[in-house]
């Protein structure tokens, strides 16, 4: 008699976790992009914005202190508003239209990348510091490749890339679920392969 695999199912639990950690990314490209339109045109209020922005690193963090401890995930949320002031940086200097900036913002949102992706392949076998760093990386140049399509009023490039940055944050709020899943069930969440 053939024995029928046990299909595995995910708990409501679990769901919710991979939906938090998907509307905390999620919001991050929202807020940027309203910190991109406030820096452009000038409307809005740009101090409010970024205080909405400065409260997504303790968000996340405080969705890992549970699993990880209070010290691992304030270094976490330190690393993001590091990430994230890099970005406004980028953005200013993209709008000022003053290369040697962008191209020192760049390198500093690369540094920042690199020691997030450090730091969380550090505190989890799950996560690989190559993929955070894809991960991030690619959100670096959605970011810097949108604002430039705002400023040169490329609107369907403008939307496209929007598109493509919404369903990459998606991405990477499950895959920060999945690291945090599978280290409180190791074996129903195994470590994947390379470029998984």
């Amino acid at each position: 008699m053939v024995q029928k695999s046990q299909e595995q199912y995910i708990t409501y639990g679990q769901m919710n976790l991979i939906n938090d950690f998907r509307s905390h990314w999620n919001e991050l490209a929202i807020w940027i992009r309203s910190y991109m339109v406030s820096t452009i045109t000038g409307f809005s209020n740009i101090a409010a914005i970024s205080n909405r922005l400065f409260r997504i690193p303790s968000e996340l963090g405080g969705m890992l202190e549970p699993f990880f401890g209070k010290d691992l995930a304030e270094r976490f949320q330190h690393l993001l508003l590091v990430y994230i002031v890099n970005m406004q940086h980028l953005i200013a200097a993209q709008n000022a239209r003053d290369q040697s900036a962008c191209d020192a913002v760049v390198a500093a949102l690369h540094r920042s990348a690199d020691e997030i992706s450090t730091f969380l392949a550090s505190i989890n076998p799950y996560w690989d510091k190559n993929h955070w760093e894809s991960l991030l990386y690619q959100l670096n140049n959605m970011i810097s490749t949108e604002m430039i399509a705002m400023l040169l009023e490329e609107h369907d490039r403008e939307l496209d890339i929007r598109d493509r940055m919404l369903k990459h944050t998606l991405m990477t709020g499950d895959y920060m679920a999945r690291g945090v899943m599978h280290a409180l069930v190791p074996k129903e969440f195994p470590i994947p392969a390379p470029g998984q």
